[in-house]
């Protein structure tokens, strides 16, 4: 039997967060409505990166969500 990745209702939202420097943050929205579960504290210097520190938390909440 194959594993299945475990499910959580949720994606990772990367905005601006400063214009002068250039800053992005990431949220992990629960659903269309805005509810956010998370959100990043520390500022990144490209999309990308804020983008991929938002999927590793998303992860980890899937993760802890399959073991409650």
């Amino acid at each position: 039997m194959q594993a299945r990745e475990p499910l959580i209702a949720g994606y990772v939202k990367v905005e601006i967060r400063s214009r002068l420097p250039k800053t992005w943050g990431w949220s992990i929205l629960r659903d269309a409505n805005g509810v956010v579960l998370r959100h990043s504290d520390e500022p990144f210097k490209c999309a990308e990166d804020a983008w991929q520190a938002g999927q590793a938390v998303l992860r980890t909440l899937a993760i802890s969500a399959d073991a409650a």
